[in-house]
């Protein structure tokens, strides 16, 4: 099944997710510019979770890219998510969430 970024159901989680971060990247707390709500664990195979706002994270652009660039994209996890704030951010989602 593709993704349609058009879907109200997309549209109504994607805002959401940006509206909990305050319109504001979790990783490097810009708010300028474009956000993309983050999948945490993949949109792909988290039927279940696919729209619930816990599995969602705001990011900029430029964060967004380079999480990718480092993953890949397609069956991303949360746990992947996790070690990439840790070794590339010195952060953990835990203390994003708290913020």
């Amino acid at each position: 099944m593709t993704r349609d970024f058009k879907d109200p159901l997309y549209k109504e989680w994607r805002a959401k997710v940006i509206k909990l971060y305050k319109n504001k990247c979790a990783i490097c707390k810009k708010r300028k510019g474009a956000k993309h709500a983050h999948h945490l664990d993949a949109w792909n195979f988290a039927f279940e979770s696919r729209y619930e706002v816990s599995n969602g994270i705001c990011l900029c652009v430029k964060c967004h890219n380079d999480y990718h660039s480092k993953y890949g994209k397609g069956d991303n996890t949360y746990y992947q998510f996790e070690e990439y704030l840790n070794i590339y951010h010195n952060l953990s989602l835990l203390k994003i969430q708290k913020q």
